[in-house]
């Protein structure tokens, strides 16, 4: 069956090769590849075909070539776009109408319907960088079979498992498959192939019957490149002119790629319109990210060129001011981003990797998308400003999928976290909606990069990155407390001088006494070592442990008290409460999903009588708990569920150690 399948496959292809020549003779003959309508341009397009679909969001997308495919009513597709716009326009119509089998895309964006069709088993999803997905197809318009990028290297995207497709019954049916890795010059690339297809569906701005393209703003993104690696490209226009009308000078992308042109009513809805003078209406909500946004800005310097990323990143051009001379890049093609537009003078083919409308300042310039990441891979960028999900100790990111949310996609960050000579500042929250720190010892989630993130800046801190000794604190937040900082914070860093309220943490303290600028404007605590070393013991003991917190805390407190020379320096309690029972969840299981029925899973009922019991912990004591309907619910009203957020069922064969005065109903 795969042996015909693909027997199929060729024989498509060579006919399609044969129809492009075909076309080509013919053109040669009456110099004339204009069609009458889209739906002429597109109605030999079968079943089961491969298309490459120009946009980026909604911009540049050839949405009268993708109603007319919605009018032919042909299946099993697999697109390559972006990302696959809105639900309800270009790409999103084919998803609606059911007519995809595959998406290959980087972004998944605001669509509900995709993510939808995704997790239900009803598509496939292959997810590639941004910056890989331009390169590659530039590679199959350039006949370059493959090329080594170091972009997603330690990642999902190297190591392979990606879930291209989920089962309907639940489960991972297909998976993504891991890359080469070779090292050039002691650094590591990984191998990725070119990209071609059986149609290409462009949109330009204006052509001559010759097939010569020109682009507008940044509807170009990823049109040219797409344009030429298309076995057949069709070209939708806004302006066809007659040959010779077009300057040379201006040509985008020249007519031998080009094999079929049509003019249609060009439709351009707006998806996201921010107006300027919106921008700065600051509510309490928000008023923690531009903070964030504005410290962020202080690390910029006259001269450079800066990428912004969505969420908090986009934030910072709104708090440059005109003498700074900060060049912002756009990865969809802009250079010279400016503010949001004032009132109608939004423009629809202009606007930024958000999909928002933008402006841009004197000096700037457009470009197609891999021209774009070939500024970013090529290091011509000074600093890349990234939100982030978790970062670790050494620069780890994790800003792109989290299992448990709605899957967004990397877009461009595994390109911008790739580049050698770009300084990588995170800009987030703290710590998560549920309270957990987001800045921890290692990532959970899977990485955007490796050891790439060189400060971190959230509404409490900012931190510098060493890739070998880990995070250093640098400065504090109005009214924020080193101790504060160090219960949000889910890993140890070090303290530097100047930093207000800071304390010296994880420092060997020999070294630091030795250092004449220490000596002389920092107070040493000659007592840190000893602090460090009970401090690590007693997050062993409440790791390894079943005793209770505080009984742990005592036993060492007490043998600590009989030495004088150090009884009076025994890390506090208060500050090592939240430490301890943090290193003792880690020995549980998470708190999964049905904790919101206020009900306990099957699979993890371990009595044989049916009598189970929960582990209930505070501060001070160790309950169990009987597993009725009535406690469930009282103790979810608890902020302490078994050691924050976790539980663990009890077998029935222990109920002996308990009594009735244990029992709760």
């Amino acid at each position: 069956m795969n042996s015909f399948y693909h027997q199929l496959r060729s024989l498509k292809y060579s006919m399609f090769k044969m129809r492009k020549n075909c076309f080509s003779c013919t053109t040669f003959l009456k110099k004339d590849k204009v069609y009458p309508n889209p739906l002429e341009a597109v109605k030999d397009v079968p079943s089961g075909a491969t298309l490459l679909v120009g946009g980026f969001g909604i911009c540049g997308t050839p949405a009268g070539l993708l109603k007319a495919l919605v009018q032919t009513k042909i299946k099993d597709l697999t697109i390559i776009s972006n990302n696959c716009g809105l639900e309800n326009f270009g790409i999103g119509w084919l998803l609606t109408n059911r007519q995809i089998k595959r998406m290959v895309s980087s972004y998944v964006g605001e669509n509900e319907e995709f993510m939808r069709q995704y997790k239900d088993g009803e598509l496939e999803l292959e997810i590639i960088p941004q910056g890989t997905l331009a390169e590659r197809i530039r590679a199959g318009g350039a006949g370059i079979p493959a090329f080594y990028t170091p972009t997603g290297r330690s990642t999902l995207i190297e190591e392979g498992g990606w879930p291209i497709k989920f089962k309907k019954e639940g489960g991972v049916m297909m998976i993504s498959e891991g890359k080469e890795r070779r090292s050039f010059n002691g650094m590591p690339y990984i191998m990725e192939t070119a990209i071609k297809s059986d149609f290409a569906l462009i949109k330009a701005f204006k052509a001559d019957r010759s097939g010569n393209l020109i682009f507008r703003k940044s509807a170009r993104n990823f049109n040219p490149p797409m344009c030429k690696a298309g076995t057949i490209s069709i070209v939708e226009v806004e302006e066809l002119v007659e040959v010779g009308e077009l300057d040379p000078e201006d040509i985008d992308v020249s007519g031998i790629y080009v094999d079929r042109i049509v003019k249609s009513n060009y439709e351009k809805p707006i998806e996201n319109l921010i107006l300027s003078a919106k921008n700065l209406e600051i509510n309490p909500t928000s008023e923690i990210h531009h903070r964030i946004a504005r410290r962020a800005v202080a690390e910029f310097k006259k001269g450079m060129y800066v990428n912004l990323g969505i969420g908090i990143p986009s934030i910072c051009a709104s708090y440059i001011s005109k003498n700074m001379d900060i060049t912002f890049q756009c990865e969809n093609g802009v250079l010279g981003m400016g503010p949001y537009p004032k009132k109608d003078e939004e423009d629809a083919d202009l606007i930024n990797a958000a999909q928002e409308f933008i402006t841009v300042l004197k000096g700037a310039s457009y470009f197609s998308s891999d021209e774009s990441f070939a500024m970013i891979r090529g290091g011509h960028l000074d600093v890349a400003v990234l939100d982030g999900m978790q970062v670790s100790q050494y620069g780890d990111l994790a800003n792109w999928f989290n299992p448990k949310k709605m899957n967004k996609g990397m877009g461009s960050a595994m390109d911008l976290v790739s580049s050698p000579n770009s300084r990588i500042i995170v800009c987030m929250e703290h710590l998560t909606p549920d309270g957990e720190p987001k800045i921890v010892q290692s990532c959970e989630l899977p990485l955007t990069g490796e050891k790439c993130v060189d400060m971190i800046i959230t509404e409490r801190c900012v931190f510098t990155v060493d890739k070998l000794n880990g995070l250093t604190l640098v400065e504090l937040g109005d009214n924020v407390s080193i101790e504060n900082v160090i219960e949000s914070t889910g890993c140890e860093f070090q303290g530097r001088e100047g930093c207000k309220g800071v304390i010296w943490t994880n420092l060997d303290v020999t070294y630091v006494i030795t250092q004449k600028d220490h000596i002389e404007s920092c107070p040493v605590d000659e007592h840190l070592a000893y602090k460090m070393e009970k401090k690590a013991v007693l997050k062993k003991r409440s790791a390894e442990e079943t005793k209770s917190i505080l009984a742990i805390y005592d036993e060492e407190v007490s043998a600590a008290s009989a030495v004088p020379s150090t009884s009076g320096h025994f890390p506090l309690f208060k500050r090592m409460k939240s430490t301890m029972y943090s290193h003792r969840s880690k020995r549980y299981l998470k708190l999964p999903e049905h904790r919101r029925d206020q009900q306990i899973p099957d699979a993890f009922r371990t009595t044989m009588a049916g009598e189970d019991f929960l582990l209930w912990q505070s501060a001070s004591s160790h309950i169990l708990v009987l597993a009725t309907g009535s406690n469930i619910r009282l103790m979810a009203t608890r902020r302490t569920w078994a050691l924050d957020g976790t539980f663990k069922v009890v077998p029935q064969c222990k109920s002996g150690i308990t009594g009735n005065s244990q029992r709760q109903s």
